[in-house]
C-alpha cells in the first residue's frame, strides 16, 4: 500500500514537471521507509521576509551545477521560473556569469560554489549570515546540500546524464564547459 502510494505521488511528480524520477521510484521500490524519511528531510522554502526567491534558487542552481546532472538542473530552473525567478537572471548562472545577474546573487553563488569544492568559505558564510541571518544561512545551505543529493542518488544507481543544454524559458542555454 505504501509502495503504491508512493508510486502515485512520484508520478504525479514527473507529470507536473516533465521529469524521469525513476531513481525515486527504484529507491521507494527497495525501501519505501527510505523514500518516506528522504521526502519528510527537506526544508523547506523560504519565506519572503527572510530572502528572496531568487536567493533560495541560485543556491540551489550552483550546487546542482556543481554536481552536473542535466535533468536535475531543468528541474531546478522550472522550479525557479515558476516561483518567478527573473529569465535573464537564470540564464546569467547557467551560463557561468553570476556577477551579471547582481552582487547578492554573485555571493550566494561564489559561496556555493566554493563549498561544493571543499574550500574554506569562513568570510562569505559570516556576509551571508550578515544579510540574511544566521537561519538564512542555514536555510541557503539545506537548499545547496538538498540539490545535490537528487544527482548523487542518480548516480549511484547508474541514472545521471551530464549537463549540455538547457531551457530557460523558451530560449536554449549552452553550459560552458559541457
Amino acid at each position: 500500500m505504501i509502495r503504491s502510494l508512493l508510486n502515485r505521488m512520484l508520478g504525479a511528480f514527473e507529470r507536473r514537471w516533465n521529469y524521469d524520477a525513476t531513481y525515486l521510484k527504484r529507491i521507494a521500490a527497495a525501501s519505501p521507509s527510505a523514500a518516506i524519511r528522504f521526502q519528510l528531510s527537506h526544508h523547506p522554502k523560504p519565506s519572503a521576509d527572510l530572502m528572496p526567491l531568487e536567493i533560495y534558487h541560485t543556491a540551489r542552481l550552483a550546487a546542482v551545477l556543481h554536481e552536473d546532472c542535466g535533468p536535475c538542473t531543468q528541474l531546478m530552473l522550472d522550479m525557479a521560473l515558476e516561483d518567478g525567478v527573473p529569465e535573464h537572471v537564470l540564464k546569467a548562472l547557467i551560463e557561468g556569469r553570476p556577477q551579471d545577474a547582481g552582487p547578492e546573487i554573485a555571493m550566494v553563488w561564489d559561496y556555493v560554489a566554493d563549498v561544493s569544492r571543499g574550500e574554506n568559505a569562513e568570510e562569505p558564510a559570516a556576509r551571508i549570515s550578515e544579510r540574511w541571518s544566521e537561519r538564512g544561512l542555514v536555510v541557503l545551505l539545506f537548499a545547496a546540500a538538498e540539490a545535490r543529493t537528487y544527482p548523487f542518488l542518480k548516480r549511484g544507481l547508474g541514472l545521471a546524464r551530464e549537463c549540455t543544454r538547457l531551457q530557460v524559458g523558451k530560449a536554449q542555454v549552452t553550459v560552458p564547459n559541457a
